[in-house]
């Protein structure tokens, strides 16, 4: 995730620079207001998702092209326990400094090439051409060969994930308190969890003062 430098105005508008791959970004609590409407809009637990959060989403629409609403549906799955989600199921993080928060996988059109890594294994896709190039009867031609090949080592694999709920993504981290899911941030798998505590308790805490009972951010914990 893109390093993130916030400021607070004397008129309470928050200012956020965004350094990404190629250029800075200044964004302000009132852009992310704007933002937040057009993508939750009033949905009911909207006001349980942190400003970062929506920050999160906006930087990953701008830096990666992800569109927010394949995140936002996959909160809308957790809110209803619906069973269209075909990601991980949720996880309690067990270790310290995230131990007591929750992440769940969302995916995008940008993780299909490594889930379909998962499914190839140590040979990868040159592995995967051999075996269907081997396997093609003789007299096959190329579109034989593209027609194997997409079904059984892209179309199959994800379709098998997806039955199984294997599917992989990134994350999104979440808090439990008193039978309601407070969505905090999104995270990367490459991400460092004591920067996403850190990120979670410079940002989130001011918002939801509460959940400094609950663990991870308990003193007592």
């Amino acid at each position: 995730m893109s390093r993130v430098f916030m400021e607070e105005t004397l008129q309470k508008i928050r200012t956020y620079t965004v350094f990404l791959k190629d250029r800075e970004e200044v964004i302000t609590s009132v852009q992310l207001a704007e933002f937040k409407d057009l993508y939750v809009g009033n949905r009911e637990f909207g006001n349980r998702i942190s400003e970062l959060f929506i920050l999160d989403l906006y930087i990953l629409e701008l830096e990666f092209g992800i569109f927010p609403l394949e995140i936002i549906d996959e909160i809308r799955y957790l809110e209803t326990g619906s069973d269209k989600s075909f990601t991980k199921p949720p996880t309690k993080f067990r270790r310290k400094p995230l131990k007591g928060l929750w992440h769940k996988h969302y995916f995008a059109a940008n993780f299909v090439i490594p889930n379909l890594e998962n499914c190839w294994g140590k040979s990868g896709l040159n592995g995967v051409l051999e075996e269907v190039f081997n396997e093609l009867p003789s007299g096959s031609t190329g579109k034989d060969f593209a027609s194997a090949l997409v079904h059984e080592h892209f179309e199959k694999p994800l379709e098998t994930r997806s039955e199984n709920k294997k599917v992989t993504g990134e994350w999104i981290v979440y808090a439990k308190y008193e039978g309601k899911n407070y969505y905090l941030c999104t995270g990367i798998h490459s991400a460092d969890d004591k920067s996403i505590y850190s990120r979670i308790v410079d940002n989130c805490l001011r918002e939801f003062p509460f959940l400094k009972s609950i663990q991870p951010f308990s003193k007592s914990t």
